[in-house]
């Protein structure tokens, strides 16, 4: 997604949108010879690339992309665990007979939490996107200036791969959960398992913070 500015002067774009974008894929080639882009700091290594971008931006640059990113996952991961955890109570009570059939009902109240927390992110991954393309074209843009300016010239752009997006997250999520519900069939671990780690894990917090 982010392109090294070409010709004889330095790119202006941003400097971590020049190497890779805010979803971390890394540029394809340099210049017009279609050679890959392997002549420079940030493909010796994760230490050396991280090294690298401070000493260009320091820890700001570094962590440049934190606010995008906690805007499109934090609400998405939210979402799936309480979609997920709603939509297994009302299988529960209305169609009991489900809970017969393996794992069919985590599948189906995987996929129903995959594509409602596609459908809540859709516009912060639009976002997100933009605010990518922009600083590898060398704009200094932040994250409210390209949400004013699609709410302003094309709101409806929000949801642009909407369709995808649910189908893509359905499929995941469902299967997610369908291998959770599969191990802990497997190994009999039951929902008080689960909150009895919790309670001793809490439990040794406290104990060691006092």
């Amino acid at each position: 997604m982010a392109e090294l500015a070409s010709g004889g002067g330095k790119s202006t774009a941003h400097p971590l949108a020049r190497h890779a974008d805010l979803d971390g894929d890394l540029g394809s080639d340099v210049g017009g010879g279609g050679s890959p882009l392997a002549t420079n700091a940030y493909d010796a290594g994760v230490l050396t690339g991280l090294g690298a971008l401070y000493a260009e931006g320091g820890v700001g640059l570094l962590y440049s992309a934190l606010l995008p990113m906690l805007l499109r996952e934090l609400p998405f991961t939210l979402a799936k665990f309480f979609v997920f955890d709603a939509t297994t109570d009302v299988i529960s009570s209305s169609l009991p007979a489900l809970q017969e059939y393996g794992g069919a009902a985590a599948l189906l109240a995987g996929v129903i939490a995959g594509v409602v927390s596609g459908l809540l992110t859709t516009p912060a991954d639009t976002l997100v996107t933009r605010l990518s393309e922009a600083r590898a074209r060398g704009e200094e843009a932040s994250l409210l200036e390209t949400a004013r300016n699609t709410l302003a010239t094309e709101p409806a752009s929000l949801f642009s791969g909407l369709a995808p997006r649910c189908v893509l997250f359905g499929a995941t999520i469902g299967g997610q959960y369908l291998l959770y519900d599969f191990w802990t069939r497997l190994f009999r671990v039951s929902p008080d398992d689960l909150n009895l780690v919790l309670d001793i894990f809490a439990d040794r917090v406290s104990f060691y913070g006092t």
